[in-house]
């Protein structure tokens, strides 16, 4: 169980100890469950690991376009590329892992 999700229970539980203890005798079994569960999923249909690269390459491309930084910088950039941007950054991201993971897999086949 992260962090993150330690504070939100203590922070529902509103210095509640008992319902504090509760709430994590509860999300821990529920976080273990899930995890197993998407493990599976993930171990049987593998193109969801491809498509939460994807989605977190084009979500990271859009934030770094979007950014108020970004903007003050170099103005406000239309939709359109923000879009095209976001397409950009899913195809590298999942390029790149393809790439990695087919270098791993001939470096690990050349030592045996």
């Amino acid at each position: 169980m992260s962090l993150d999700n330690v504070l939100a229970v203590a922070a529902a539980a509103k210095a509640n100890v008992p319902l504090l203890v509760l709430g994590l005798l509860v999300s821990i079994p529920l976080i273990v469950f899930g995890a197993t569960l998407l493990t599976k999923v993930m171990e049987r249909f593998p193109i969801i690991i491809t498509m939460g690269a994807a989605l977190l390459g084009f979500l990271a491309a859009e934030m770094l376009l979007i950014d108020p930084a970004a903007v003050t910088h170099f103005g406000t950039i239309s939709e359109r590329a923000v879009t095209f941007g976001g397409l950009l950054g899913a195809v590298v991201v999942v390029a790149l892992g393809s790439y990695l993971s087919k270098r791993v897999q001939t470096t690990s086949s050349n030592r045996l």
